[in-house]
């Protein structure tokens, strides 16, 4: 695979530098080459962008990529200006930092634009002009950094009118044509990563696809886990017709090295089964009774599944909730009690009541339930 690792790209958690180091580690040990650096929650990367990084971090960036060249790898960093940028008068702003990423020996570097509005500031230019215009004034100054871009328009079901079809057309037609693009695939938490779901990126950009690949992904469901397989993508696919596949996966420091584990499976075309994963998470320390509820950790997509015969919420509770002592039991706390509390409400003899169901859910979701 051409670019292969990890995005630390996900809302709601950020690393510190020494776990952050350790997840590099781990990427690059299993045979990967890249780490994306695209925190939600780094505020010097997004939302105020044009603020220089702390005296600290900075030795920390340098460090960490100077850790990644060593091993013939990279630490990607990624800035995000899209909620504040002025297309006008910010880019010496940018052109600042890019340089400080480049001084401490970036080869690559990242434009992330995901999840702004779509609306052009300027009524005489596409959002997407403006974009393919930005890149080029960043590959004309920085001439010797691959660059990475993750558009507005970032998976196939966002193309849902005139203007992201314009927008998509402008950076074909006048982005540097050696621009890589990040892509989720046909939405963004993909059912399949293959030629079919990856055609309209395909057909606009060639083999320039990064695929940033959300399958484990949870900042938008923070109540779930997933750890089972990674299935239905074509690796071949992949290999031949991509410029790589990076994983955004969860920040959580364990949870991830289980990933990364089930990654590198995948990239070494291991075909792992169900009983690879239950084998792996065992040696995780993850109890039998939460293994006999698997499905219910496994994929976003896999929604019709069986479980126990005999669902018991008190088993349940003193095997997995209460008995099971782990830093990753602490990881994973929030998707256990959601799985207790759905054993409970599916295996009730009487409906709970509505003052059970408010003290757990939202008003309005509450009042649904209780219809």
């Amino acid at each position: 695979m051409k670019l292969s690792g990890y995005v630390e790209g996900f809302y709601g958690r950020i690393f510190n530098w020494d776990d952050r180091k350790k997840i590099a580690k781990s990427v690059f040990d299993k045979g990967m080459n890249t780490y994306l650096y695209a925190p939600k929650e780094d505020k010097y990367h997004r939302v105020c962008w044009k603020e220089d990084y702390p005296h600290g971090d900075k030795k920390m960036f340098y460090e960490i990529i100077d850790f990644a060249n060593g091993r013939g790898c990279e630490f990607i960093p990624a800035l995000a200006p899209g909620f504040s940028y002025d297309y006008e008068n910010d880019y010496e702003f940018l052109k600042k930092k890019i340089k400080f990423f480049e001084s401490v020996g970036a080869k690559s570097f990242a434009l992330t634009m995901d999840d702004i509005s779509t609306t052009s500031p300027n009524p005489q230019k596409n959002l997407g002009t403006l974009h393919a215009q930005l890149l080029n004034k960043i590959k004309k100054d920085f001439a010797n950094l691959r660059l990475l871009f993750c558009p507005t328009i970032y998976a196939t079901d966002l193309t849902d009118g005139d203007d992201s079809e314009k927008y998509l057309e402008s950076l074909q037609k006048s982005a540097p044509q050696d621009v890589l693009f990040l892509w989720t695939g046909d939405s963004t938490i993909s059912r399949e990563i293959n030629e079919k779901s990856l055609s309209c990126a395909s057909d606009l950009f060639g083999e320039r696809i990064v695929i940033w690949d959300n399958f484990y992904s949870i900042d938008y469901a923070p109540n779930r886990i997933f750890v089972g397989n990674y299935e239905n993508r074509d690796r071949e696919f992949c290999e031949k017709k991509c410029a790589g596949v990076l994983l955004n996966a969860t920040g959580l420091f364990i949870t991830d090295e289980i990933i990364l584990q089930i990654f590198s499976a995948w990239l070494q075309n291991k075909n792992w089964t169900e009983n690879d994963i239950k084998n792996l998470l065992v040696k995780f320390g993850v109890p039998q009774k939460l293994l006999d509820y698997l499905p219910a950790i496994s994929s976003p997509y896999l929604q019709d599944f069986s479980l126990p015969d005999k669902l018991c919420a008190a088993d349940f509770f003193t095997e997995v909730v209460a008995k099971w002592q782990s830093p990753l039991k602490l990881e994973w706390y929030s998707a256990l009690h959601a799985i207790f509390t759905e054993i409970r409400i599916t295996g009730a003899k009487k409906p709970f009541d509505k003052e059970w169901f408010a003290m757990r859910y939202l008003p309005a979701v509450a009042k649904k339930m209780t219809k």
